[in-house]
């Protein structure tokens, strides 16, 4: 059975809507779209996607923060354990967004913010 028929068969089963699926499990609105357009999904995500179907685990939870200034104190924290001596600061955002659970994109995102909140500093 493939990962789309699964989604379809618990979309039926359970009258969920797919954009409260596509959040609820990965964080990601656009997930069964994708997903009908033909597009693939990456291994953990495809993991993720059926373990939330399944009942193991519970809705997708970006970081453990209490709110957005954790959040973001959190990410500065990690991204200074990283090597940013090889000029890729971006990718290395990424990495660290991966690594608390935001989707593609949102590392850049969060260094963007980082960027504000310290005024541009050595960042």
């Amino acid at each position: 059975m493939t990962i789309l028929s699964e989604v379809e068969d618990y979309l039926q089963r359970t009258g969920v809507k797919a954009y409260r699926l596509g959040v609820d499990s990965c964080g990601d609105p656009c997930m069964v779209s994708r997903l009908r357009a033909g597009r693939s999904m990456r291994p953990e995500t495809e993991r993720r996607l059926r373990d939330y179907m399944a009942g193991r685990i519970g809705p997708h939870v970006r970081t453990g923060a209490k709110d957005k200034s954790d959040t973001l104190d959190r990410f500065a924290e990690l991204l200074s354990e990283h090597d940013l001596e090889t000029g890729d600061v971006g990718g290395e955002a990424e990495k660290c967004g991966r690594a608390m659970g935001f989707t593609p994109g949102y590392g850049r995102k969060m260094l963007s913010k980082l960027r504000a909140k310290m005024g541009a500093q050595a960042v």
